[in-house]
């Protein structure tokens, strides 16, 4: 994987402009030291010291136990909680519905926009340095094929289910077909492994192509810079996060803007 070291809001875009439109996947987080997991993995690994004492060859069964016996427990009870839900065998769409309300799963979210990446990269940071992950998952996707010998459609059908067939790591690219208006107004994908015994940023290690993934690391200095020209091109927290929520979180950056980006223009 490329690494790249900016210090401007230009530098980015410079970047970024050379990619196509929905050819690469963006994922900003807010520490450069931050690897690329799943909020599934990252729970498994906490909890080591439960599934550990098992053998290694059960320890893939047992991890895969737990994810379906945690997406069955969704199923019977969303009704409960939720007036529309995904059809019962859409396990992708109930995996990516149970990511947007907070249980860990083994998606990673991404988008299709740099600059929606580039918000959640900056979002929250302290003072350090925050990481946007590109990734040309067209490319990466041929490479799969290669190595697989497969269509790349008909791995994606495949690794929901941990086929045994399969006997390399995977990352496949998807949308739910069951969306909702966070995943619409973050141009939201998903990126799915057909494994937890390995995180997406071995896997993606793992094929070695520093042409299709990218790790853009940003300098706390160009914050406000990048903050200013996000909210011109009206990228913020109200419209990242559609409703009331999004309205109230975009004034998480009242202390590095002027008081005129709130201030109504009849008081200024």
């Amino acid at each position: 994987m490329k690494e790249i070291e900016i210090a401007s809001f230009d530098e980015y875009r410079e970047i970024i402009s050379e990619h196509s439109l929905r050819k690469w996947i963006y994922r900003g987080q807010n520490d450069s030291n931050y690897k690329l997991e799943s909020s599934l993995f990252r729970a498994f690994a906490k909890n080591a010291s439960i599934f550990y004492r098992h053998k290694t060859t059960k320890k893939l069964r047992i991890l895969k136990d737990r994810e379906t016996e945690m997406l069955n427990s969704v199923k019977r009870n969303a009704h409960l909680f939720l007036e529309h839900y995904p059809k019962p065998k859409a396990d992708f769409d109930w995996l990516a519905l149970m990511q947007h309300y907070g249980a860990p799963t083994r998606l990673l979210d991404f988008t299709f926009s740099p600059y929606i990446a580039l918000y959640f990269a900056i979002s929250g940071a302290n003072l350090k340095t925050v990481a946007v992950y590109c990734i040309d998952y067209e490319s990466f996707g041929k490479k799969q094929e290669e190595r697989h010998g497969e269509d790349y459609e008909n791995l994606c059908g495949r690794v929901l289910n941990y086929e045994k067939e399969i006997d390399k790591s995977v990352l496949i690219c998807s949308e739910p077909e069951f969306s909702n208006t966070r995943l619409l107004a973050q141009q939201g994908v998903f990126l799915i492994p057909n494994t937890l015994d390995y995180s997406h940023e071995k896997i993606l290690k793992h094929y070695g192509d520093d042409d299709c993934c990218i790790k853009i690391i940003i300098k706390f200095e160009c914050f406000r810079q990048i903050i200013e020209e996000l909210s011109k091109m009206n990228i913020t927290a109200g419209t990242v996060y559609p409703g009331f929520e999004g309205f109230c979180k975009s004034f998480e950056n009242i202390g590095s803007l002027s008081v005129r980006s709130i201030r109504h223009i009849t008081n200024e």
